[in-house]
């Protein structure tokens, strides 16, 4: 798990970065209707 994630070290001044370095993709899962139903609900994510 902790493999999926990504520690970046910054040596730049936050103004000398591009805005094309600070996006990055995202995907964002609804799943309130499920965890209304059942508090336990997780997301599992099979490779």
């Amino acid at each position: 798990m902790a493999d999926d994630f990504v520690n970046v070290v910054c040596v730049q001044p936050v103004e000398q970065i591009d805005v094309k370095e600070m996006v990055m993709p995202l995907v964002v899962f609804d799943v309130h209707e499920k965890v209304a139903k059942n508090p336990d609900y997780t997301v599992i994510m099979n490779t």
